[in-house]
Order: structure tokens, then C-alpha cells, then sequence
């Protein structure tokens, strides 16, 4: 009996010191701070790398694009550039659709122009659907959420380096 007592005590003092550190890692986690240019940029170009949209969630092959763009330019946040030279920041909007019967989503990559690093991926699934009216309900919802993704990824985080000044 004193042995399981001493075994369940030791196991006790382990699982504690395995919590602690991982605790104290979560109160002291600072966000990493976002690229800078995702942050300043005000010119971009919208690239159109969809493939053809099934007509079961979208109107027109080019919908995931033109949407995107037009909800884009109706934020009033960027100048739309008609060419990648002329731009801070590329998005790259994206439907994909999964072959192995998984949900389609809406991929939008945010790319520099001139080294073509992605800077950042955000990603919106498109909910699941047994008409097509609720698959494109389920489109424009899953749109809506990626362009308010954007609009949350360039709000300065705290952990962002302080502005240099002019």
C-alpha cells in the first residue's frame, strides 16, 4: 500500500512539472509580429489563379475572382492596380476544389512582387451543400468571411515593430 501511495505521489510531482512550463509558455506567448508590408501596402494587384468555379456553387466560371475583387475594392483599404509591377502586395484568390470528396474551399495567397515570397496564406471553406442554392449561399458566406479575414490581418497587432518615423 505504501509503495502504490509513493508511486501515485511521484506520478503526481511528473505530471505537475510537465504542466507548469507549458502553462507558463501560454502566459508569456506574444504574438509574432506580421509582415510589415501586409500592414502599410496600399496598392495591390488581384491575381485570378481560380480554377473554373463548379457551376453548383458558383454563377460564372471567373466568380471566386471577380468577388473577391469587387469586395476588396469596396473596403476602401487598397488601391487595385491593373498590373503585379505596379503593386505592394499580390493576392492570389484561389477556389479549390478536392477531387476526394472533400468541401471546396477559397485560398487567397498574399505574395511580394518582386521576390514572389508568399507573405501570408489565409483559407475559407466552403460549407457543404445538397442543393445548389445553399452551395452558393455557402460560397458567398465562405467570401465574406475570407474578406473580413483580410480586413483582420492588417489591423496592427501590438506585437508589430513600432513604425519608424519620416
Amino acid at each position: 500500500m505504501l509503495k502504490l501511495r509513493q508511486a501515485l505521489v511521484s506520478l503526481a510531482v511528473c505530471v505537475a512539472s510537465l504542466l507548469i512550463p507549458a502553462s507558463m509558455a501560454q502566459q508569456n506567448s506574444v504574438p509574432a509580429p506580421k509582415p510589415e508590408q501586409i500592414l502599410t501596402a496600399k496598392k495591390i494587384f488581384v491575381s485570378n489563379a481560380a480554377e473554373k468555379c463548379a457551376n453548383f456553387f458558383c454563377g460564372a466560371p471567373d466568380q471566386p475572382y471577380d468577388e473577391f475583387y469587387n469586395g476588396i475594392k469596396m473596403t476602401g483599404r487598397y488601391d487595385l492596380v491593373g498590373a503585379p509591377a505596379e503593386a505592394e502586395l499580390v493576392f492570389e484568390i484561389n477556389f479549390v476544389s478536392n477531387p476526394a470528396n472533400q468541401l471546396p474551399r477559397l485560398k487567397l495567397l498574399i505574395l511580394d512582387p518582386k521576390t514572389h515570397t508568399t507573405l501570408w496564406t489565409l483559407d475559407e471553406q466552403v460549407g457543404a451543400a445538397g442543393r445548389q442554392s445553399t452551395g452558393r449561399k455557402n460560397f458567398e458566406k465562405a467570401m465574406s468571411s475570407l474578406i473580413r479575414d483580410v480586413q483582420m490581418l492588417t489591423l496592427p497587432s501590438s506585437s508589430s515593430p513600432p513604425k519608424k518615423a519620416s
